[in-house]
């Protein structure tokens, strides 16, 4: 099984990994323990809302697409995408001072 190549297939993932991400790392800086609840919030992301974000769309685009292998690929490679961008932002709390991750993740997101 070959993932799709057509940059198309990301987009949604990325966008919304993104913004999600951002809003739990901005949304529990001045929290009592920001690093760990920072971390501990993107891993439940990780699994919760990417799993729920990629059936959604898996049983939208099966009631709409004309391939179902298509569907799979559309599917795999949203929650790949999403896996990959919070895990970015995961590495960046674990290994590096929470003031200059904060900052990185912002930088890191305007690559995307």
């Amino acid at each position: 099984m070959n993932l799709p190549m057509d940059p198309s297939k990301f987009s949604f993932g990325a966008t919304s990994s993104t913004v999600t991400g951002l809003g739990i790392i901005f949304g529990l800086l001045s929290s009592a323990n920001p690093k760990e609840g920072v971390i501990c919030s993107l891993l439940v992301i990780v699994v919760a809302d990417n799993i729920a974000d990629s059936l959604g769309i898996h049983i939208y685009r099966e009631t709409s697409a004309t391939k179902k292998e298509n569907t799979r690929m559309f599917t795999i490679s949203n929650f790949i995408t999403r896996l990959g961008i919070t895990f970015t932002f995961v590495a960046l709390f674990a290994f590096i001072p929470i003031d200059f991750a904060s900052a990185l993740s912002v930088i890191v997101v305007l690559g995307y």
